[in-house]
């Protein structure tokens, strides 16, 4: 688990495993696994990025797809219910974390536009991969960077990196260090503002509901994710 302050990127809280005295493996921060649908609200931020084309109502394909891999395979991917309506508002798409919408509208982006937009998130570039899976989540990050990915969605579009330490101070009252906010923008606030909307539906009415039906007195915004691991 990791708790960040969403606009100065200060590390609130961490734990590491089951056992938080144990000083060895911190899965919060070296626990690299895939991240599955976490993916997908940077593939409909880099869409909103580009309001002349995309916005909230804009209408996708939910319709198949075979794409032809550079090894010569193809990939089909399916919705989880298995069906297509043919067509899903972009909001939709996400609050309902559809998997067939996100690969159809990250295609039409372009790959390097949507690791364009992971690499302004914070992620690391040597875990982006431009191929057609990662629109669904086939990129390992760790918890940490998954929360400094959506810190900067979460405070409008300004990335701060995160950190635990805020001064070192000697014994005899000399700072020795002292950290400064150190935020710039990453993304536009408006996409920003439109992606964290939009992830707050889906703790409304969408595949996160049961949380937002559990505390509905509070604001919250979510992505619900699954993996096998």
């Amino acid at each position: 688990m990791v708790v960040v302050d969403r606009f100065t990127g200060e590390v609130r809280a961490m734990v590491g495993g089951a056992e938080p005295q144990f000083a060895g493996y911190n899965r919060a921060m070296q626990a690299r696994r895939s991240i599955g649908s976490l993916a997908k609200p940077a593939t409909y931020l880099t869409a909103l990025s580009q309001p002349n084309q995309y916005r909230l109502n804009t209408w996708i394909a939910d319709a198949p797809v075979t794409i032809r891999l550079s090894n010569g395979q193809t990939w089909s991917p399916q919705n989880d219910d298995r069906r297509f309506s043919g067509q899903v508002m972009l909001v939709d798409a996400l609050t309902r974390s559809m998997n067939v919408p996100t690969v159809n509208l990250g295609m039409a982006l372009g790959l390097p536009a949507v690791v364009d937009t992971w690499t302004k998130l914070g992620a690391p570039k040597n875990q982006l991969n431009a191929v057609p899976s990662m629109l669904l989540g086939a990129l390992n990050l760790t918890p940490i960077e998954v929360a400094q990915a959506f810190q900067t969605i979460a405070s409008g579009g300004n990335r701060a990196p995160l950190s635990a330490l805020r001064s070192v101070i000697a014994e005899d009252g000399t700072v020795l260090y002292q950290s400064y906010p150190q935020a710039e923008r990453a993304v536009p606030a408006q996409a920003a503002y439109m992606t964290l909307w939009t992830m707050q539906q889906v703790v409304q009415r969408g595949t996160g509901r049961q949380l937002g039906a559990k505390y509905p007195g509070l604001h919250l915004a979510g992505k619900t994710g699954t993996t096998k691991q």
